[in-house]
């Protein structure tokens, strides 16, 4: 993307990447209930990961799934991904707990990530039966696994959605 911005120092030229995240339709699926846990990294070098899990309404998780975008822009997808919740945050406003805090592997990716909001109040309000989601800024720490065995320790920041637990 490229544009101007209007700044108190005048027009300045930008130029930079973004990411639109949109939902379109209607998925009953979170009427009912159920929702998702989502998470957008930025590794420290340069690469990315978009990752995935399915919640029910009763709390089971299904269909994980997590894409590895290289820095030449290929990716690597796997289902073989688990996601272990570590703390917790109570909502006062909707009294929702969201799992803030994680450990995630990716055996076929060689990686075990650790993701921690970087404050537990981001939780937003929707209109509908949802009535809120937690959305927000997050870190990682973390290692992976090259070949030879040996490790390298990753770093990076993202975002992280939670779905359907206000409900």
């Amino acid at each position: 993307m490229e544009g101007q911005i209007q700044t108190d120092k005048g027009i300045e030229n930008v130029k930079g990447q973004g990411w639109f995240d949109h939902q379109w339709g209607r998925d009953y699926g979170l009427i009912r209930g159920a929702g998702w846990n989502w998470f957008g990294l930025q590794l420290e070098d340069g690469r990315e990961l978009l990752l995935n899990e399915m919640r029910t309404s009763e709390g089971s998780t299904f269909s994980p799934m997590a894409n590895l975008i290289e820095k030449d822009g290929s990716i690597r997808f796997t289902r073989d991904i688990s996601f272990e919740p570590l703390s917790f945050w109570r909502s006062l406003r909707t009294n929702a707990r969201y799992p803030i805090e994680w450990r995630i592997k990716i055996p076929y990716f060689s990686m075990d990530i650790h993701v921690k909001a970087l404050f537990p109040t981001q939780e937003m309000d929707v209109i509908g039966p949802m009535r809120a989601i937690w959305e927000g800024a997050c870190t990682l720490y973390g290692e992976e696994v090259l070949a030879g065995g040996k490790k390298e320790r990753l770093e990076g920041r993202g975002f992280m959605e939670l779905v359907g637990y206000a409900n």
